[in-house]
């Protein structure tokens, strides 16, 4: 595998493509837990503070491979990481950061963690599980120190790469709205992979229950790659933009690869998405949207395990789900209320 895959930046090539677009219901891959504005005033003063998010164009902000990264991550070893004051995240005035961790180069399989810097290393929680031989990447939000800073655990030996896509502040901003997810794109209908070394611009307001106004500035979406022959990635940036040399999805040869995705929009509300490693198909399905003046607030917690169904295994199992999720089912589980930070504020 092409190690450079999650951090390649190469000329961009621009094409017509035709691709099919298809509307349907989608699993959800990720859960943002946000807390709308009048439940948020009822909490006792001792809450945390809720935030709004502003969405950046990616930056990257951390690879431990290059000159000055700080080398490979050692075994059961963690280390704070500046995120403030980078990327275009502000020095003062940030609640959280949402970023891309990728990790590559790892010699075992493991799991990574971030949370917020200076606070006791939240267990059992992981953010990122990463397997040998490929670079994973996944999308993260954490609260951060008074310093600006979170803290990285690594199980194994692995590089780290982080590339910021937004932050929250308690100042305006755009709150979150979650929409019912629906699926904007589906590749394979027609045949057509989308081709490496190509982009495409995707119009992502006025479909699957965004509005089509100027104040949705981002929108968050799962991004699936298939059907790929080659290890590659994906990145997800605003139209008319200069493409960041960022991965936003790194995918495997023959795999199914989801990946959420939060990105800014252009004036007019399209994302580009750049490929490059192998023809791809692709799937993209919206889960929610941000907009000025409206929308729930982001309240960051310590992360915390609330399911976890590995109950043959011991110490491990977590919640109300207590055996493995069967094919072709619907499982429920109340989320709300198993929140412990907010549990005791209420």
């Amino acid at each position: 595998m092409n190690r450079d895959l999650a951090v390649a930046a190469r000329p961009h090539l621009k094409t017509g493509l035709s691709v099919p677009v298809m509307v349907i219901a989608a699993l959800v891959a990720s859960v943002l837990v946000v807390a709308a504005q009048p439940a948020e005033r009822a909490l006792a003063q001792s809450a945390p503070a809720a935030g709004v998010y502003v969405p950046l164009s990616p930056a990257r902000i951390l690879d431990t491979r290059a000159p000055g990264g700080g080398g490979a991550f050692a075994p059961n070893t963690s280390r704070d990481i500046q995120v403030t004051g980078l990327g275009g995240v502000p020095s003062t005035d940030v609640v959280a950061v949402v970023f891309d961790v990728t990790v590559t180069n790892d010699i075992a399989d493991g799991w990574g963690l971030v949370w917020q810097a200076g606070t006791p290393r939240p267990n059992p929680v992981s953010t990122i599980n990463y397997v040998t031989g490929r670079a994973i990447t996944n999308t993260a939000t954490s609260k951060v120190s008074a310093a600006g800073k979170v803290s990285f655990f690594s199980l194994n030996t692995t590089d780290l790469i982080l590339d910021v896509v937004g932050y929250y502040r308690s100042t305006p901003g755009a709150g979150y709205v979650p929409v019912t997810q629906a699926r904007i794109l589906d590749t394979r209908p027609g045949g057509v992979k989308i081709p490496t070394g190509y982009s495409f611009d995707l119009k992502m307001r006025g479909v699957a229950g965004v509005p089509d106004v100027a104040g949705v500035s981002a929108v968050a979406f799962n991004l699936s790659s298939l059907n790929q022959d080659n290890p590659g990635f994906l990145t997800v940036y605003a139209k008319g933009q200069v493409r960041p040399g960022t991965s936003s999805l790194n995918y495997g040869t023959q795999r199914m690869q989801t990946q959420m995705v939060v990105t800014n929009l252009s004036a007019d509300g399209y994302a580009s998405i750049y490929n490059l490693g192998a023809n791809t198909d692709l799937l993209v399905d919206i889960v929610g949207y941000y907009t000025a003046g409206a929308g729930a607030r982001f309240v960051p917690i310590t992360p915390s395990r609330v399911i976890d169904t590995r109950y043959n295994v011991p110490g491990w199992g977590v919640g109300p789900i207590t055996q493995p999720l069967a094919p072709n089912t619907n499982t429920a589980s109340q989320l709300t209320g198993r929140v412990p930070e907010l549990l005791g504020q209420r």
